[in-house]
């Protein structure tokens, strides 16, 4: 009698099961990494087609040298998806190489086109797949409906889906928002489960991993990690750059609005305009506060806390899940987030203060604890 495969166990919420294949959807920031990292001993063995996108350079082989430092990439197929015209700091793909270690990868050649098969061909092989959502994730849209409906998934949103949506408008012209949150839902929809993770409704949108917010034991690991630590440190400069450059434009913004003839009366309206500029100036310098404050020491708590949910095998995280209803709130063109028992979409929510600090307490601690075993 053949052996059993090994599965990808997961004891978070409504996705709690065993898996036989995972496919990764991956655009390789720090968060992701260390995401890979602390789930690696689960992974052991387990089928994985990884999905690498964003960006405007083929990150395959980099992605095969993350999978080999962390000892899951025999057996793996990675391909290329869709790339972008975002840019990857210099430096940043050479971080995980070793020519002692070679990697096990099948790296396949097909390119963004082939991206589809490739998904259709595992999905069918495995009876309970898995999806481990941490980029844009573009190659499931289109995919056959029975094929998503056998799978689960957790995706981290943010950016992520905003880009899905912009993909949605690019490939069918010009559509009011809320039609392209339909398009976005209905995906979302179309999985088993999934289980939706936004760190504004979660642990909030600024919170971040640093030696100064989690056990000392996190990042002790993490500079245990030569590769790791080269790659956030790589990132975080590149960061600090860019975001001071996109500081930088604050006063023609507020020029464009109020004008140059300061004996001109504003009206209200003119404040008005400039708040949405105002607030994403405001989470552009608390990124380069976080950054500089913990000297560079630092990584976003978003596909972490990903990670975190899916390793949480207490509870501790879980009793932060409710099914949430995929509709927009009329008045701000954003989801409402409300619990709906029939959905089979979950989310991970916290109101600000004492019920999202410990659900923060809690997810730190669950990567101290895998942090020893990875």
């Amino acid at each position: 009698m053949a052996a059993p495969k090994p599965a990808f166990t997961v004891p978070s919420g409504r996705l709690a099961g065993d898996y036989d294949g995972v496919i990764i959807s991956t655009d390789l920031e720090p968060d992701d990494a260390l995401a890979l990292k602390v789930l690696a001993p689960k992974l052991m063995g387990v089928p994985l087609l990884v999905v690498v996108g964003q960006g405007a350079f083929d990150k395959r082989t980099m992605v095969a040298e993350i999978l080999a430092t962390y000892g899951i990439d025999r057996g793996a197929t990675v391909v290329q998806g869709k790339t972008s015209k975002a840019s990857f700091p210099d430096g940043v793909a050479e971080a995980y190489h070793d020519e002692a270690r070679a990697h096990k990868c099948t790296l396949h050649d097909g390119g963004e086109a082939a991206v589809p098969q490739l998904c259709t061909d595992f999905l069918q092989k495995c009876e309970k797949p898995f999806a481990l959502l941490l980029k844009p994730p573009h190659e499931f849209v289109g995919l056959p409906p029975p094929l998503l409906g056998k799978t689960a998934a957790a995706l981290y949103g943010s950016f992520n889906l905003s880009e899905l949506r912009e993909e949605f408008k690019k490939a069918g012209g010009p559509k009011p928002e809320a039609e392209l949150f339909d398009q976005q839902f209905g995906l979302m929809r179309a999985f088993k489960a999934l289980l939706w993770i936004e760190r504004s409704e979660s642990c909030g949108r600024d919170c971040v991993v640093e030696p100064a917010t989690c056990a000392p034991a996190v990042w002790h690991a993490i500079d245990a990690d030569a590769a790791l630590t080269r790659h956030i440190a790589l990132w975080n400069a590149d960061t600090l750059r860019s975001m001071a450059a996109k500081i930088s434009k604050l006063p023609d913004e507020v020029s464009g609005v109020l004008g140059t003839d300061i004996s001109r009366l504003p009206n209200s309206a003119d404040f008005g305009k400039l708040g949405a500029a105002v607030e994403r100036y405001d989470k552009r310098m608390k990124i380069l506060l976080s950054i500089t404050a913990c000297e560079g020491k630092q990584v976003c708590h978003a596909d972490t806390l990903v990670a975190a949910s899916l390793l949480d095998a207490s509870g501790a995280l879980s009793r932060f899940e409710r099914p949430v209803e995929l509709a927009l709130n009329a008045s701000n063109n954003k989801p409402t987030f409300a619990r709906d028992e029939g959905s089979s979409v979950v989310g991970l929510m916290a109101a600000a203060g004492g019920e999202r600090d410990a659900l923060v307490k809690a997810s730190f601690a669950i990567l101290e604890q895998a942090l020893f075993v990875a």
